[in-house]
């Protein structure tokens, strides 16, 4: 695989992660806020215009004229 023989694992903290979960259910003003970070990443990182700036960057890199 992909590590090292000296490497090891986290194990997942299950119960971490449930008062996550149960936070997302129960705070509305948390779980908005997550939810408007993460609509403005995906608008301002991922939106066709800047998927396609990167394309058109590395075909460019890469000798493909555009």
């Amino acid at each position: 695989g992909p590590y090292k023989a000296f490497q090891v694992r986290a194990e997942p903290d299950i119960d971490h992660a449930a008062s996550y979960m149960r936070k997302l259910v129960n705070d509305t003003p948390y779980r908005n806020a997550i939810a408007q970070r993460g609509q403005h990443t995906i608008r301002n990182g991922y939106s066709p215009e800047v998927i396609g700036k990167m394309i058109k960057k590395r075909l460019k890199e890469i000798g493909i004229q555009v």
